[in-house]
């Protein structure tokens, strides 16, 4: 039987370590009990794959630093503890729990970690040699362990950047295979890059040329070059107000154009000082993958935008 195949009474089945960033999803491994659910936990194999290309324009008129990321983990922790390995995993993929094409109200952000999340375990396992083809070249993703990360984590994860030989390529088709472990079986996943956001501007400005202003009460267009293929497009607000740091989401259809609500926008910031604070436009394209001994698993591809904005009050 597969380690994420047994089954643990009561308590955590001596899982050691886990690692770093990405996404969450899935199938699962089962195994048959007789006992209560009250009285049983299950372990999960969880398949994380995300391939990040960055864009930061950190003042008008700049060229902005962009760069390319590829991270694949594979972490084993006890099913319970999904939410708090969330948190702990800080995903780079942006994703939101909000119907299509509506935002959530702004909040403060609080740390959520807990006494707890420092007393579960998680394993990153190996998942034997991993290669990614695109453009025509056979890349080899290096490893790195965390021997004692956060004292919660360790294991193995994957990672690659340009200076690896990996790039991103809009459009082009990535082909992700792993020759298998004992703890992690082969498999192949396929997913075409997005193209990037192309020309962005919010309430007619670009950040390329100017900071742009949102104004409080007022509805606020964002714009982009959408593709219309079904992808979803995430735009991050965060700002800092009376000593807190508030936090808004919203989630669109990759049309072009999304109108941020007046009622969202009344409540970002009060003290409407125009200070800059930051929006992050991010296009998340996905694919779900199985292999033997994962209970569920994601690829995901990013492409996003950052940029400086500023809050203003109607004069």
């Amino acid at each position: 039987m597969g380690i994420c195949e047994k089954i643990v009474n009561g308590h955590l089945l001596s899982l050691v370590g886990y690692a770093l960033t990405m996404a969450i999803i899935g199938p699962a491994c089962t195994s048959p009990s007789s006992q209560t659910e009250s009285h049983q936990q299950r372990t999960t194999c969880q398949g994380i794959i995300v391939a990040t290309a960055s864009r930061f324009i950190s003042e008008p008129g700049n060229d902005p630093f962009e760069q390319f990321d590829f991270i694949a983990m594979f972490p084993r922790y006890q099913t319970a503890n999904q939410p708090m390995v969330a948190s702990l995993l800080e995903t780079h993929v942006p994703l939101a729990d909000l119907p299509l094409d509506t935002c959530a109200s702004p909040e403060p952000q609080f740390s959520d970690k807990t006494d707890e999340e420092n007393q579960i375990s998680v394993s990153l396992l190996d998942a034997g040699d991993m290669f990614v083809k695109v453009d025509g070249k056979n890349i080899a993703i290096p490893t790195r362990t965390f021997p004692d990360l956060l004292k919660v984590i360790d294991g193995v994860i994957y990672s690659a950047s340009p200076t690896h030989g990996i790039e991103f390529v809009p459009g082009q088709t990535y082909t992700v295979k792993n020759t298998g472990a004992d703890n992690i079986g082969s498999f192949e996943v396929v997913l075409e890059a997005p193209n990037d956001l192309g020309e962005i501007t919010v309430a007619g400005t670009s950040p390329d040329d100017n900071i742009p202003t949102i104004l409080s009460g007022t509805p606020t267009v964002i714009t982009w070059e959408g593709e219309g293929y079904g992808d979803e497009v995430i735009a991050d607000i965060n700002w800092s107000d009376m000593g807190l740091t508030w936090a808004t989401t919203c989630r669109m259809k990759d049309d072009g154009s999304f109108v941020i609500p007046a009622d969202i926008t009344r409540q970002m910031g009060s003290e409407l000082t125009r200070q800059t604070h930051e929006l992050r436009l991010s296009r998340v394209r996905q694919v779900s993958f199985a292999a033997p001994f994962i209970t569920f698993g994601d690829f995901s591809f990013v492409a996003s935008t950052s940029f400086p904005v500023e809050f203003d009050k109607i004069n």
